[in-house]
């Protein structure tokens, strides 16, 4: 259980340091976060949790994605209002179980996350930038 833990403490500061986010001038404020809420008919297979497969927290300037391990290559791309895809990116959850996405490029406006498996099963939101 430490190693877990010691893992995905490592790779989130990782995460961070790789994006940039990890600073002294690093203004986010925690109790400022937003869950992107996620719906579709995306499952982990053969398993049953009260924890949901994928979860997705919008900060300022990035959303911090977790993964079950169990499902496989994700695809994750995110749309504006116009349906343009803005960020795309293919993630194995095996080896990368949380990562960030950068936001700080976005133009304010209404976005579109979607992230789908290799059977065409989905979850998406919407999340807003200001």
């Amino acid at each position: 259980m430490k190693k877990k833990i010691l893992f995905l403490s490592v790779v989130f500061t990782v995460c961070l340091l790789n994006t940039g986010l990890l600073s002294a001038n690093n203004t986010d404020v925690p109790d400022k976060n937003k869950d992107v809420e996620l719906t579709g008919n995306l499952l982990e297979p053969g398993t049953r949790s009260l924890l949901p497969p994928i979860s997705a927290i919008q900060y300022s300037n990035y959303i911090e994605v977790s993964l079950s391990r169990f499902l496989g290559e994700i695809s994750v791309s995110i749309y504006d209002e116009a349906n343009n895809v803005v960020y795309t990116e293919t993630i194995n959850p095996a080896t990368q179980p949380v990562f960030c996405i950068d936001t700080g490029f976005l133009c304010a406006g209404v976005y579109s996350i979607e992230f789908v498996n290799s059977q065409g099963q989905y979850l998406e939101g919407s999340f807003v930038i200001e």
